[in-house]
């Protein structure tokens, strides 16, 4: 059988490139890729978040600092909805169902 890990120590972790391409794309939508991309961009640098292996508390903190934006867009409820499926994305990208 096989045996699947919750622990995010054993995730492939993604590199910011990654991450961006992955939320931009679920963003570009609502904003369009330029500034879905600029955006993301934006906050990684005002987050500190480096070129290589972004911990899950970082990904956390790129939502959180991305919500604020969005709900301009888009409204509270479908905030929502777009944060989680930009998880998804991530998941997705990591190999995780």
């Amino acid at each position: 059988g096989s045996r699947t890990s919750r622990s995010a120590t054993l995730a492939p972790l993604m590199t910011r490139k990654d991450i961006i391409e992955a939320f931009a794309a679920v963003l570009a939508p609502y904003m369009g890729a330029t500034m879905a991309g600029a955006s993301l961009r934006g906050h990684c640098e005002k987050l500190r978040i480096g070129e290589h292996e972004v911990s899950d508390d970082q990904v956390d903190a790129l939502l959180a600092a991305m919500r604020p934006g969005l709900h301009v867009f888009v409204g509270e409820e479908k905030t929502s909805q777009i944060v989680r499926e930009m998880r998804r994305a991530l998941e997705a990208g990591r190999g995780r169902p």
